[in-house]
């Protein structure tokens, strides 16, 4: 891939600009007049905040301004550079890397950093942004002594989804939004780390035990503390009082994913890329080995936050693509242009000249199977069926599927927490697994489903093929344990019986403690 790192330096009020290019290029460097200096690009900073925030689009005297700033930026030899390696009538590589520039911004003043280089916009253009444009891919670059290369990828990028806290919609929506991907095979979800008890220690511990991804994708808070530390909210303790954990803290705990599969971090985070005392969260994890991450300058909207993943995911991992973070994200940018500022949020650092993530050379893509299921659990309730020994229920299966989506969504509406008719069985599903735990949801799914275990038994006197004699846990089993039907509790969460009863038979999986054995005679797998 061709490159070019460009050097921005200040000295007092004047600013500096110095560069080198992957074929040996040193244009001379040179100053920005200081009507284009500090102040205007300051101004600049300002004048898109104000337009992201209000989700609007770039005024004509915004853009006049960035045109300006571009201008002393790009000038001279730097400017002519550039244009060669661009050139649309260049000849064309096979290889897409060779027919795209990077470009790397060193930026070494911290009151810098929050200036929205992508923003500015070619001279006698509207439109010709650097954060937009598909032949030059804008980055800011991280000094790191660590050595890179892409990661061979032979089939799914592995997806690890982290999302501290109560809320489980930008989960949902996430699921949601790469299920196309996932059901292609272009995309493994893995199971995410989340819920209301993910502290720190959890976090660790979760981190430790599960497969390396390819990419992690935090769902939360971001932030700055008093100390100029870049921080990642995780969920509250047990007094309600916010826990915060430093990028420092994270990046240390995933830096040995780093060393294997782990190239591209997703920070879904308030002003990820705002950089305090010892830089951005960003610059943090790229600094501790992230290949790559892409986080946001200003606080986004959570439709757009899921646009922009979206978009990243769908260009990045799609079957043919090249693994390309910096033309991904770029065509991100260009979605969320037709809408507003807002394409100018999402910031790429890179540690790399490349922005090849991913080699799919030898990659095959195969579907994985059992679609239907695949498409119809959602991760947490795919979590309780993965940990053996689990007890499998036979009916008919539209007619079960309704049974449960309806005993769920009655539950949870009688506990002040109304899902949309229009939602999935897999979003709800998950939805009350999050909020009510998974004993609850075990309890649920007994009930529900329990009339096609009943209707198996009076029209089958033989076991099935392939089962031996254990202990059902469904409510038609007559164990005393899950006979009585759980009970609907108050707006303050499951009572006190609706626990217990749940807890009793998820034990009776083949466990001493549940109480009296189930009789002979039930079969489970």
């Amino acid at each position: 891939m061709m490159w070019l790192e460009v050097e921005v330096e200040t000295r007092g009020d004047d600013v500096r600009i110095a560069a080198r290019g992957s074929r040996g290029e040193r244009p001379a460097p040179h100053d920005v007049a200081p009507e284009q200096g500090l102040n205007a690009l300051t101004t600049l900073a300002n004048r898109v905040g104000r337009a992201v925030r209000a989700r609007k689009e770039l005024d004509p005297a915004v853009i006049e301004l960035s045109q300006a700033i571009h201008a002393e930026i790009v000038k001279g030899e730097l400017r002519d550079i550039i244009a060669r390696m661009t050139d649309p009538l260049r000849p064309r590589s096979d290889d897409p890397r060779d027919n795209r520039l990077l470009v790397r911004l060193f930026i070494h003043d911290r009151a810098l950093l929050s200036v929205p280089w992508e923003a500015l916009c070619r001279p006698g253009t509207t439109e010709g942004f650097w954060g937009t444009d598909p032949r030059l891919l804008v980055a800011r670059g991280v000094s790191s002594s660590d050595p890179w290369a892409p990661r061979e990828v032979n089939g799914a990028v592995r997806v690890l989804a982290i999302a501290p806290g109560s809320d489980e919609q930008a989960l949902l929506a996430l699921r949601e939004a790469l299920a196309p991907s996932i059901e292609a095979g272009e995309v493994e979800w893995l199971d995410p780390i989340a819920g209301p008890d993910l502290g720190p220690k959890n976090l660790y511990d979760k981190l430790r035990a599960g497969k390396t991804p390819h990419v992690v994708h935090w769902l939360g808070h971001g932030g700055v503390d008093m100390r100029g530390r870049p921080s990642l909210r995780v969920a509250d303790d047990e007094d309600g009082e916010e826990v915060w954990i430093t990028a420092e803290a994270l990046a240390r705990e995933l830096s040995p994913h780093f060393y294997e599969d782990l190239r591209l971090m997703i920070l879904e985070a308030c002003e990820g890329a705002k950089a305090g005392m010892f830089g951005s969260a960003a610059e943090e994890l790229v600094r501790a080995g992230a290949d790559a991450v892409v986080a946001h300058l200003w606080p986004v909207k959570a439709d757009v936050a899921r646009t922009c993943s979206t978009e990243i995911y769908r260009s990045l991992t799609a079957t043919g693509a090249a693994g390309d973070i910096g033309a991904s994200v770029a065509a991100a940018r260009r979605t969320l242009l037709a809408q507003s500022a807002e394409a100018f949020s999402p910031i790429l650092f890179l540690r790399s000249s490349d922005s090849v993530l991913f080699d799919f050379a030898r990659r095959k893509v195969v579907k994985p199977s059992g679609k239907r299921r695949a498409r119809a659990l959602a991760p947490a309730l795919q979590n309780l069926l993965d940990k053996p020994p689990y007890t499998l229920v036979l009916g008919d299966v539209d007619e079960d599927r309704a049974a449960l989506k309806e005993e769920l969504t009655k539950f949870m509406e009688e506990n002040e927490d109304k899902p949309d008719p229009a939602m999935s069985l897999s979003a709800i599903t998950q939805r009350c697994v999050l909020r009510f735990g998974e004993e609850v949801l075990h309890s649920l799914f007994q009930q529900a489903v329990g009339g096609a275990c009943r209707r198996a038994r009076r029209h089958s006197s033989t076991p099935w093929p392939g089962w031996s004699r254990r202990g059902c846990t469904s409510p038609c089993s007559g164990d005393p344990t899950s006979s009585a039907p759980l009970r609907r509790s108050s707006a303050t969460g499951p009572s006190t019986r609706s626990r217990s009863h749940s807890r009793a038979a998820i034990r009776s999986h083949g466990s001493s403690s549940a109480g009296p054995g189930p009789p002979a005679g039930r079969w489970s797998p």
